[in-house]
């Protein structure tokens, strides 16, 4: 095989996991914001819920494990792991009140802001050059934003249950 085929091959699979990746994220914003609007959930009941839940699975795929390591799950653990487990915790709860207050759509864009802010400060602190992608989404991020901005969905009533 050679090295073209292999690099055509890993861009298709690539690709293909973005797309994927990026529908599955849409829908399950489409998802948690349906729960939290329109069935009015708690935010950290929902989030408390889906903790649970990622707990759960996570026990699961460690008990079904076909080759157990010498090593428990918490073995390599320092006091430092927390900072990311817990500060993923707290994004989980704020992205649910966010969701719940102002919708995905606009949770989607404060993430893409988000992206282009780290984006220029990596550029502005480390000197280093933007790639071209970037380069490229930053206006269509900014043309996405101004247009729902200018001419937003038209409200529907929320339905009383």
């Amino acid at each position: 095989v050679s090295k073209t085929s292999r690099s055509a091959e890993s861009l298709a699979i690539g690709t293909f996991c973005i797309l994927l990746g990026s529908a599955l994220s849409g829908l399950g914003g489409a998802i948690v914001e349906w729960t939290l609007q329109r069935k009015r959930r708690d935010s950290y009941l929902f989030s408390s819920e889906m903790g649970i839940l990622g707990c759960v699975i996570i026990v699961i795929t460690h008990l079904m494990n076909a080759t157990p390591g010498d090593e428990g799950l918490f073995q390599r653990w320092t006091p430092r792991t927390f900072i990311p487990v817990i500060s993923q915790g707290w994004g989980g709860i704020v992205v649910g009140l966010i969701a719940k207050t102002s919708g995905s759509v606009k949770k989607g864009f404060a993430v893409m802001v988000g992206l282009i802010l780290s984006c220029v400060l990596k550029w502005l602190v480390d000197g280093e050059s933007l790639h071209w992608s970037t380069i490229v989404a930053v206006p269509l991020v900014a043309t996405s934003i101004y247009l729902h901005a200018k001419y937003p969905p038209p409200k529907t009533p929320a339905k009383q249950v």
